[in-house]
């Protein structure tokens, strides 16, 4: 089992970012506020929430694990830019943080998100941290949720409890999906899609050392599941990663058939015909369809490679 002796203080090398953006608010087109006390940083509902605050709030996700950066697209026929991803420690970063595996609700209010981002950690209610540990004791938590609505105050002090934390020492991300800032962070997901994929097949992917992801940036507008839809068609159908990793050549041949999202019997299909309209849209696609286009991974031991795409 992984600890966070491996990458210590995952909260605490998030609130660096936090930080950041509370320093530069105005440039990045992100608006400051609190609830109860919790520092709250709004992306894209009553702010614009720009391009470099979602490079931000991905790499944040990660816990700053990951580098995040837009780059020209390479298709000289696409002329929006694409989001790259370079992780060297993919486990604690992309699983263990960036996974958006939490289903924040309010019952009172009818609240419903999803939570990424080390507070996870603090929390560690999830099955994935009896697997790989994770779990954080600490004085702060920083968590980024997708929701185009503050959260309500009682949910907030829930949160500080949950994750065992004052909650002055709380700070909350509210990204909008659908705006320039939360398209990034979706589009940031590219390894993190692989690497869940991969642990549904029961493949051990301690083994995977560090990974690279690009991805082009969905278009934004027209409402929330428009926007999200366009963003996953992007990851399902256009995106590509190379993962890193040790050990035999023969599993890592066995599973790279099965990584690709053309394995779904959902392929084909564009991603606003199959979200529904609530706030865990995610859920409602196939799993198998949650994966890059295209995927290599580089047994670093053996030299060999092995590919598979749409």
């Amino acid at each position: 089992m992984m600890s966070t002796k491996e990458v210590p203080g995952l909260n605490d090398r998030a609130l660096v970012s936090v930080d950041e953006m509370l320093r530069c608010s105005a440039e990045l087109g992100v608006k400051r506020g609190s609830v109860v006390g919790a520092r709250i940083l709004d992306a894209g509902n009553e702010s614009l929430g720009g391009l470099h605050a979602g490079v931000l709030i991905a790499q944040m996700a990660m816990a700053n694990l990951g580098k995040v950066s837009l780059l020209p697209n390479p298709d000289p026929t696409q002329l929006g830019p694409v989001v790259a991803v370079n992780v060297t420690h993919p486990v604690a970063a992309c699983v263990i943080c960036q996974h958006d595996g939490w289903l924040i609700e309010d019952e009172e209010s009818d609240y419903k998100a999803r939570g990424s981002g080390p507070f996870r950690a603090a929390y560690g209610k999830e099955e994935l941290y009896d697997i790989f540990g994770f779990r954080e004791r600490t004085g702060v938590a920083v968590g980024v949720i997708e929701t185009n609505t503050t959260p309500p105050k009682q949910l907030v002090h829930q949160l500080s409890i949950m994750c065992s934390v004052e909650q002055h020492h709380l700070a909350l991300i509210c990204v909008n999906p659908s705006s320039l800032a939360g398209s990034v962070l979706t589009a940031s997901r590219t390894v993190e899609w692989a690497l869940m994929k991969l642990h549904s097949m029961n493949f051990n992917i301690k083994r995977i050392v560090s990974a690279y992801g690009v991805c082009p940036l969905g278009a934004v507008g027209g409402g929330m599941i428009r926007s999200v839809a366009n963003a996953y068609d992007q990851l399902i159908y256009n995106s590509q990663v190379t993962l890193y990793a040790t050990g035999d050549d023969e599993t890592l041949a066995s599973v790279i058939t099965q990584l690709p999202s053309n394995t779904s019997s959902m392929f084909g299909q564009r991603s606003e015909s199959l979200l529904s309209i609530d706030s865990s849209t995610a859920q409602t696609l196939d799993p198998a369809l949650r994966s890059p286009a295209k995927i290599c991974i580089q047994n670093i031991e053996t030299g060999n490679m092995h590919v598979q795409n749409n």
